[in-house]
């Protein structure tokens, strides 16, 4: 089965302190395109859209920029104090109350991630596999596991580790299997364990 970019969508959820590294992310990620594509921004600043740059506003590639508001502004994110990261690391975990429904599948790119060339051959394979899996994610593991491994002993996991960086995500099966709850929920029960941010809870 072929996929092609009109049947997922990219996502950046990113602050004022990464706006600069984002807007290049998502300029890189245009220039080695050959579809067009849409782009998501979850971020804290109602006024995002002034300060984007013309030349990802007005890229032949960009289909639509769709920049969303965050506003689950309730929430005590652990382990931000002293860090070189903020509250919108979490941001990726909320997908399911910004992103419009009918999309498949979604590509989350951290803010600091350069595109060098074309990916797209690359994210038609893993979507593929994906929809020919149970899975929910498409990541690249960072460690499996080892007895005397600090971070599966803290997170009580027995499996692998994978980085959260670059996610392909199939959306429906996210939709259906309640993963912004679960994820809630998760956060929340290991909250005082957690060391790497949201990564930490998706792989818990």
């Amino acid at each position: 089965m072929n996929i092609y970019n009109s049947d997922y969508q990219f996502l950046y959820c990113f602050d004022e302190n990464y706006n600069k590294q984002a807007f290049t992310s998502m300029i890189s990620l245009l220039e080695n395109l050959v579809s067009p594509v849409e782009i998501n921004i979850i971020h804290p600043d109602e006024n995002l859209l002034s300060k984007v740059p013309l030349k990802i506003l007005n890229h032949t590639k960009l289909i639509k920029l769709n920049i969303h508001n965050f506003i689950n502004t309730s929430y005590d994110f652990p382990n931000i104090d002293n860090s070189h990261v903020s509250d919108a690391t979490y941001y990726r975990l909320f997908i399911e109350n910004y992103i419009e429904k009918k999309v498949e599948f979604i590509v989350y790119l951290d803010a600091d991630v350069i595109c060098i060339q074309n990916p797209e051959e690359y994210l038609n394979k893993e979507i593929n596999a994906l929809l020919n899996s149970e899975n929910v994610l498409s990541v690249r593991t960072e460690k499996v596991v080892q007895s005397n491994d600090e971070v599966f002993q803290r997170l009580k996991i027995n499996q692998s580790y994978f980085n959260a960086g670059v996610m392909v995500i199939n959306y429906k099966r996210w939709l259906e299997n309640k993963i912004t709850n679960n994820l809630l929920l998760e956060l929340k029960k290991i909250e005082k364990a957690i060391k790497i941010w949201e990564q930490d809870v998706m792989n818990s």
